[in-house]
Formats: C-alpha cells, sequence, structure tokens
C-alpha cells in the first residue's frame, strides 16, 4: 500500500501497489487522481536513457546549427518524451 494526495480536495489516502502509474477515484471528492508510480527499474533505465538521448541530440542540433535551432530541438523533443511518460 502506498499513501496518495487527492490532487483535487487535498484528501490522504491507501492505494494498493497495483495501480502505481495509473488512476484511482479519491474516496472522498470521487474525482480522478493519478497515483505516482513505476519502480520498475527498466523504466528508471529508460528514463534515464531518455534524458541522456535528449541532451545529446539537442547539443548537436545546437552545435550544428546554432543556439537558436538547438533551443528549439530541446524543447520540441522535451515535450515529446514528456507526451510519451504520460501515456505509461
Amino acid at each position: 500500500m502506498r499513501s496518495q494526495m487527492c490532487a483535487s480536495c487535498g484528501h490522504f489516502f491507501e492505494v494498493e501497489e497495483r495501480f502505481a502509474g495509473g488512476i484511482v477515484n479519491c474516496p472522498a471528492c470521487g474525482r480522478a487522481t493519478e497515483v505516482a508510480g513505476l519502480r520498475d527499474p527498466l523504466w528508471k533505465g529508460l528514463v534515464i536513457a531518455a534524458v541522456v538521448g535528449w541532451i545529446g541530440a539537442s547539443s548537436f542540433v545546437a552545435s550544428t546549427w546554432g543556439l537558436v535551432p538547438g533551443l528549439a530541438a530541446a524543447a520540441a523533443l522535451g515535450l515529446l518524451l514528456w507526451l510519451i511518460s504520460r501515456a505509461f
């Protein structure tokens, strides 16, 4: 079991481990609440690899085409990684 706080009403409640990374309804207000998640070591390794790749790709673009395209690439890749992480 893990302790979870509802983002809507601030109520603390217990959630089973199997819901880690998922969404549950708050028992107090009934709204959907995201459960902090994924303790899987493989997931952590993928996150580290994605961040390293993100920094490397952004640096490559910045060194090849300049600072502004490098920052744009960093922002675009960061957004893409964030969207992918929300899907899992």
